[in-house]
């Protein structure tokens, strides 16, 4: 690899619906030998700061087995010389195949910007005019869960929303009544969540006037916080595209289609 330092790359691969975010930065490297971190953001978070590493042919060889989540295993990194590339291939235990991020040469990020603080303060009440909207995303390692609030009506302590979400379960809630003590919101959705999740906890963050949620999943072995940053209200042919098949039709005759 280059011998300049730090050299970084980045790159995601998914399977089966399931996405990895993976990052490699190179700290130095020398005669065959070298430092690396290796980090992946999501569910189980992947951190191996300044691990040692040596290389033969293609195949690096890091020293990360004290710092691996107990559910993934690392089974190859190979840096493609001829596309300065890292091919990272790991297995985790929640995904039936292994997974190769190809990883491309990225500029390197600050600490800040790697893992940015995540705020919550302020428990004024939200926006008082309706509907309010909030959307977001939160997940990696594989498995995302993009969610949504839309707050109806609010009024002294009690009010009426709608909570979404697409990725790992589909969640559905509508028109479901909540209160709110403080930061924290507490909806009366327990019949409207799939079997396999459990709402956490819901919070207004009113100084960044956004919405923290977590959900627990049964397939995620660690609660997902979403920050629902303030959005405009879609309509419902918005939020529920329309998919048409039509027709009975033969498929074309030429092949391969």
């Amino acid at each position: 690899p280059p011998q300049e330092a730090p050299v970084c790359y980045e790159g995601s691969a998914g399977a089966l619906g399931l996405k990895e975010d993976i990052s490699v930065k190179l700290l130095k490297y020398a005669s065959g030998q070298g430092t690396m971190d290796l980090t992946g953001k999501g569910i189980e978070a992947i951190s191996c700061s300044g691990k040692s590493f040596t290389k033969s042919g293609q195949e690096i060889s890091p020293d990360i087995k004290d710092c691996l989540p107990s559910l993934i295993k690392l089974k190859k990194v190979e840096y493609c010389s001829d596309q300065d590339e890292v091919a990272v291939t790991v297995a985790d235990s929640k995904v039936p195949l292994p997974i190769t991020a190809m990883l491309k040469r990225a500029d390197c990020k600050t600490e800040s910007e790697e893992m940015p603080a995540v705020k919550c303060t302020g428990s004024a009440d939200p926006p008082q005019e309706a509907p309010v909207c909030y959307e977001g995303s939160a997940g990696a390692l594989g498995l995302k869960e993009d969610i949504s609030v839309k707050l109806l009506k609010y009024a002294s302590g009690q009010g009426t929303m709608d909570l979404t979400g697409k990725g790992i379960e589909a969640i559905s809630c509508s028109g479901k009544s909540f209160t709110k003590s403080g930061q924290e919101i507490s909806p009366d959705i327990k019949d409207c969540l799939p079997s396999l999740i459990k709402l956490k906890k819901v919070e207004y963050c009113s100084d960044q006037d956004e919405v923290a949620v977590t959900v627990a999943d049964s397939k995620v072995p660690l609660p997902i916080t979403a920050m629902l940053k303030r959005a405009d209200c879609k309509t419902e042919s918005e939020e529920m595209p329309a998919v048409k098949c039509t027709g009975s039709a033969d498929p074309p005759q030429e092949a391969p289609v």
